[in-house]
């Protein structure tokens, strides 16, 4: 991996990441270096990468319209 060949003490990128860092949590961070390399290459996404769980919790008893029901969302990205 390209990684391994930088110098560990190059300057951080705009996230302030330095090769060191990606170099000795590269047990953690390869796959999911090697998942966005995949979707470039074919254009592709994982399944359930980027999913939302949608609950409509009411907001008062028996709840008829959308204006009575509060909408709570858990978003998975990557």
């Amino acid at each position: 991996m390209t990684v391994f060949l930088m110098d560990s003490a190059s300057a951080p990128g705009p996230d302030d990441f330095s090769c060191y860092f990606f170099q000795k949590c590269w047990d953690i961070l390869g796959l999911d270096v090697a998942a966005i390399i995949d979707f470039f290459q074919t254009e592709e996404i994982l399944r359930n990468l980027n999913s939302n769980f949608i609950v409509l919790l009411p907001k008062v008893e028996e709840a008829n319209s959308v204006e009575q029901l509060h909408p709570i969302v858990l978003g998975n990205f990557f």
